[in-house]
């Protein structure tokens, strides 16, 4: 007879009307940023030499970007990074903290890796990768210059794809 009861009442419970509450929507941004040290020191090297994005997709619905052989100066102290969306098109901001404010004569290669999203499965998205530096000074005269990129992709779960660097 007391286990009649139980049953009925995780019945009750089972088939309760009651609808769970509704996950919010995930805001977009870029997280998970990682960096390497400087690859080898080079005097001068054009641009995009070398230079290419691996894009691969989680099952969370992100976007895994490796920036491979990204060219920035041998004085990095550190990179930050920042992204935004406006419709389909995603710009990326990677930005190369230089130490002490002091850029020297030399360049190097350094990989970027950081995670974007949420992106919607099947959706053609238009990505510009903005790579730039930061002297850590208010100094006018002194206004930052980097360079861009910009590719499509189609997102799915499954994307892993790599893109050469295009020169513009």
């Amino acid at each position: 007879m007391f286990l009649w009861g139980v049953f009925a009442l995780l019945g009750l419970v089972a088939c309760s009307d009651e609808t769970p509450e509704e996950q919010p929507e995930r805001m977009f941004a870029l997280t998970n940023l990682n960096y390497s040290g400087c690859k080898s020191y080079v005097e001068s090297r054009s641009i995009g030499d070398n230079e290419y994005f691996e894009l691969k997709g989680t099952q969370a619905g992100n976007l895994l970007v490796k920036h491979a052989n990204a060219v920035f100066n041998c004085a990095s102290d550190k990179f930050e990074a920042k992204a935004s969306i406006e419709g389909k098109t995603i710009t990326v901001t990677e930005l190369d903290v230089i130490k002490d404010g002091v850029m020297v004569k030399c360049i190097c290669p350094y990989d970027l890796d950081y995670e974007i999203g949420p992106l919607k499965e099947g959706e053609t998205y238009s990505m510009t990768v903005v790579s730039t530096y930061d002297l850590g000074t208010d100094d006018p005269n002194l206004t930052p210059n980097g360079y861009e990129t910009t590719f499509s992709f189609v997102y799915s779960s499954t994307l892993s794809k790599t893109i050469p660097y295009q020169k513009e």
